[in-house]
């Protein structure tokens, strides 16, 4: 899996409501799904799901004042 592979299950985990509510109820199986394994499956395994979420509230705080400061 490429690096660019891992920034898209990362951006997944961060915008996806949905997959994020699964990978903290099973994680192994989402990553599965994404098709990590070794070292990566590893590295998103460490994921704490509190911090994941506080990420995700964050970055939709800033992607909607950047919208509001453009309009």
């Amino acid at each position: 899996m490429s690096l660019a592979d891992q920034e898209r299950v990362l951006f997944e985990l961060l915008f996806d409501d949905a997959l994020r509510a699964r990978f903290v109820a099973d994680g192994a199986e989402v990553l599965a799904e994404c098709g990590l394994e070794g070292e990566e499956l590893a590295d998103f395994q460490g994921l704490r799901a509190d911090a994941l979420e506080i990420d995700a509230d964050m970055r939709r705080s800033m992607e909607l004042s950047q919208l509001c400061v453009t309009y």
